[in-house]
């Protein structure tokens, strides 16, 4: 997904995919002061823009150092995902190695990014809902709401472990289990 100096698209789906919270629908919009610094000149400080991108912009920048697919690397795709420490300085004119923030959390580089996203309550909310849709290909009723709840609540006291998070939703009654 990284087709542009600055990987945007990368972030936004890092961010949907551990977190389950979409940029483009607005979801999870934590602005940090400053932003959007436009590093790319793609004017994202305009007004219909910064909104966004005052989130998505700084959610960007630790994806920054890694080569994506584009140009050269599409032959081979050799080069796809390598780390590179200057990768954004040769090509990003603006760059002046500003500092990627997660939920108001400076980060140090993707692992960092990754480290707190796991560590919050986004995360485990995200992690509830993918085995709740995947176990019955739906989102969880109003009545089930409070159900759904108490798996989020047991995650942390079942050290965050697959195989009790599955016996859980096995023991709810929509599958005929009793309820936790």
């Amino acid at each position: 997904t990284m087709f542009s100096p600055l990987p945007r698209t990368t972030a936004a789906q890092a961010y949907r995919a551990y977190l389950g919270m979409d940029v483009s629908k607005q979801e999870g919009l934590v602005g940090v002061p400053g932003e959007p610094l436009d590093v790319d000149g793609k004017g994202v400080r305009d007004a219909q823009c910064a909104g966004c991108h005052a989130t998505l912009d700084p959610l960007s920048y630790a994806f920054a150092y890694y080569e994506g697919i584009r140009g050269a690397s599409l032959p081979s795709l050799g080069a796809s995902g390598r780390y590179d420490p200057n990768r954004p300085a040769r090509v990003i004119p603006g760059w002046s190695d500003p500092q990627s923030v997660l939920f108001g959390e400076p980060v140090s580089d993707v692992v960092a990014w990754a480290d707190t996203a796991a560590e919050s309550d986004a995360f485990a909310r995200n992690l509830v809902h993918v085995f709740f849709r995947h176990a019955f290909e739906r989102e969880p009723t109003v009545p089930e709401r409070p159900r759904f709840d108490a798996l989020l609540e047991s995650l942390a006291a079942d050290g965050f472990s697959a195989n009790r998070l599955i016996h859980r939703l096995v023991d709810l009654d929509a599958f005929g289990g009793l309820a936790p």
